[in-house]
């Protein structure tokens, strides 16, 4: 009756275990799915700030130009 009882008990715990341990594979997959939405959306906000940067360097580009032939903006970027 003993070992009946222990193979039980063992049973038991091994089966919680696997239980646990699906849980946190579970919880593990959609933390890494998480992270990389995190990661791509830090990608397209780094991408679109140095598009912003781009357009803007043009634009003084464009205005230093200008005063410096002292043509209006539209001459100066149609140069």
């Amino acid at each position: 009756m003993r070992k009946f009882f222990t193979v039980a008990m063992v049973a038991t715990a091994a089966l919680g275990l696997a239980a646990c341990s699906e849980k946190t594979q579970d919880n593990a997959a959609e933390t890494a799915d998480s992270m990389g939405n995190d990661v791509a959306n830090a990608a397209d906000a780094t991408g679109e700030a140095i598009d912003n940067t781009g357009e803007a360097i043009a634009n003084e580009g464009t205005a230093v130009e200008a005063a410096a032939q002292d043509e209006s903006m539209n001459e100066a970027a149609a140069d």
